[in-house]
């Protein structure tokens, strides 16, 4: 099945909502369960495990208003359970009983289901079909980035589905609980209508923090593999800054959902809620999960500086856009207790650079690397592998560009045409894709017939250099080495492979 992408005018996304406005006292609310579905990943992976920070958004904004939520993580909360589904994927998290009685037990009128990616739509509409099998007068609404890019095709394969809230959800999920239909960015699953977003958070600051008192946060803090799965500290934890992103990259979809907008809480507002984990929950570091936290550098000084006295270290987990840093910034970070740098290269070739509209200066790569690393800063890169129009050379060029740079660390993925991308619009229209049945996404596996990149050739050039990239680098480096991996190694002796796998 191939998904057809609803274009929203960027007109149309320019007004904002304001939160103030939305507070009114209501004698009576229904009550509202959110759910993140379990998950189907490769065996071989990492089996990272991130606070829902976005559902923790709504639940805040719907708590904050005397709206009855629970949240229910079915992922975290079935960590430890895991189903083969074939292929090397495994589905983890809990099983079809344990959500019904979940369910059951809190007895909601709604419940919201997130569908972040297109490889988890399956799971998402299996939890959606569960609901109105355990209570059909239950309203099952979905949110996140696939729904949001494709909401008839997804009331297509579920029709289930009572309503889809396209993009941020945290006011247009108050709205429909208090019974409003008529706003922009929802879409009713009985008549099909489709009222596309017009508006967006502007002032971020109005949100309350994520309600993680209604998360299982020692789950989080146990397992510690959040985006980046080799944190240095036992207690961490995920702090999200911004949002939207202006690069407009053809393999990414973020932006689409986003905007390309750089929206931005206050420096005060982002120490305030630090102090609040230090406190609560006894963090001891933090991952910056923003797609471009460092874009705005007065604002980015500002949080590094008044994160000095807080006594906690940090890491870009996200990575960084190489253009936004420049030593000054790098040393504000490192006094702030900054320990690695991701660096979103995506390649070492100028011409693949063109080919996927990644604006990087390569040549600053290097003596950034160089300064980060004198100022004890590991440098992580990231790489994305296979771009329509890509020759073998250009792959060669950035695994010479990622040695010469001598990163630490570095992550050479297979380039994913992920539904809603530019890139994804382009496969479609000259029949590159290999699988249109995007269940199973990951960025190990080709998927775009590349003429002069055959996807197992690609696959096999990427796999021998994770692991010769990660092996020369203990060679070099065991002191780095064994500071970067050892506590994830001490505490998953089992998953020790795949520190050494295709994706570190």
């Amino acid at each position: 099945m191939l998904w057809r992408r609803e274009s929203v005018p960027a007109a149309e996304l320019r007004s904002s909502i304001s939160p103030g406005q939305l507070k009114e006292p209501r004698m009576k609310t229904p009550k509202v369960m959110l759910v993140c579905p379990p998950r189907t990943i490769l065996r071989s992976s990492v089996k990272r495990c991130c606070t829902p920070i976005g559902l923790a958004y709504v639940a805040a904004v719907l708590e904050k208003n005397e709206v009855e939520v629970q949240v229910l993580d079915a992922f975290a909360e079935g960590y430890d359970t895991e189903e083969d589904v074939g292929g090397g994927y495994v589905k983890v998290g809990l099983s079809a009983v344990d959500i019904q009685q979940r369910i059951s037990a809190f007895s909601p009128d709604f419940v919201g289901v997130t569908c972040a990616f297109t490889s988890e739509i399956g799971n998402a509409t299996d939890v959606c079909r569960l609901v109105k099998k355990q209570d059909p007068r239950i309203s099952v609404v979905l949110g996140g980035l696939h729904p949001t890019n494709y909401p008839l095709e997804t009331l297509a394969m579920c029709p289930e589905i009572d309503f889809i809230i396209l993009g941020e959800g945290e006011f247009r999920m108050l709205k429909l609980v208090r019974g409003e239909r008529d706003f922009d960015g929802l879409v009713d699953g009985k008549t099909h209508t489709v009222n596309l977003p017009r508006t967006r958070i502007e002032n971020l600051d109005e949100l309350p923090f994520p309600a993680r008192h209604l998360l299982k946060m020692d789950l989080y803090l146990k397992i510690n593999k959040h985006i980046s799965p080799y944190p240095r500290k036992q207690r961490t934890e995920q702090i999200l800054t911004s949002r939207g992103c202006p690069g407009q990259c053809v393999f990414c979809t973020s932006s689409r959902f986003w905007g390309a907008k750089f929206r931005k809480r206050s420096p005060e507002n982002v120490i305030e809620e630090m102090k609040y984990l230090i406190k609560e929950y006894g963090v001891e570091e933090f991952q910056f999960t923003d797609d471009s936290m460092t874009l705005d550098r007065a604002r980015a000084m500002r949080i590094f500086e008044m994160m000095e006295p807080l006594d906690v270290i940090f890491c870009m987990a996200n990575g960084t856009f190489v253009n936004s840093l420049d030593e000054e910034l790098i040393r504000h970070m490192r006094r702030a207790g900054c320990y690695q740098i991701t660096f979103s290269v995506e390649s070492g070739s100028k011409r693949s650079l063109e080919l996927m509209r990644k604006h990087v200066n390569l040549d600053r790569v290097k003596p950034l690397v160089r300064c980060s690393q004198r100022l004890g800063i590991s440098c992580h890169a990231t790489f994305v592998l296979g771009i329509p129009g890509e020759a073998p050379e250009d792959i060669r060029a950035s695994f010479r560009f990622a040695a010469n740079c001598d990163f630490d660390s570095a992550s050479f993925f297979v380039v994913s045409p992920l539904p809603g991308s530019e890139l994804y619009d382009l496969c479609v229209q000259q029949n590159y894709l290999t699988d249109t049945s995007f269940d199973k996404m990951d960025f190990k596996s080709a998927k775009i017939n590349n003429p002069s990149l055959p996807p197992l050739l690609l696959e096999r050039l990427i796999i021998n250099q994770n692991t010769l990239f990660i092996v020369k680098y203990l060679v070099r480096h065991p002191v780095k080495f064994f500071r970067k991996y050892g506590l994830f190694m001490l505490n998953n002796p089992r998953e020790i492979p795949k520190v050494f796998g295709r994706v570190t």
